[in-house]
């Protein structure tokens, strides 16, 4: 992507700690990372954690995935900047379709793509929790 330098990637292992800790030390070697992308919510959790706890949240934007409720909460009150929700039901049936096909002896295509919903402050209140 232009203009975006990945400055280094690791696993959280789908923690809230270990993304907090990784993050701890990223803020002290990275003083100018500008955003943290992570794989799941729990990771992107404690990334937001460590960025706050530096006061450094006004500087370093963070999103992650899976749109899970304490996510979607945070995105509400202006702390973590986006969630994206996978559709697994999509996904499901996506997959289910392609093998369906394969058995059947059908063409399929090779690629089939799911799309995702990015959830921001614009539109979280429409996926949060009744």
């Amino acid at each position: 992507e232009p203009g975006i330098k990945v400055l280094e990637s690791l696993t959280g292992k789908w923690l809230r700690e270990e993304g907090m800790r990784i993050t701890e030390d990223w803020l002290q070697k990275y003083p100018d990372i500008s955003a943290i992308a992570a794989e799941n919510d729990n990771m992107g959790m404690g990334a937001l954690n460590a960025v706050i706890n530096a006061g450094r949240k006004d500087k370093i934007t963070i999103i992650s995935v899976d749109a899970i409720e304490d996510a979607k909460i945070s995105v509400k009150n202006g702390e973590l900047d986006a969630t994206v929700l996978q559709d697994a039901n999509g996904q499901g049936k996506g997959s289910i379709d392609v093998a369906y096909k394969i058995v059947a002896g059908e063409k399929y295509d090779k690629v089939t793509n799911i799309p995702f919903v990015l959830i921001t402050k614009d539109n979280v209140d429409k996926y949060l929790s009744k």
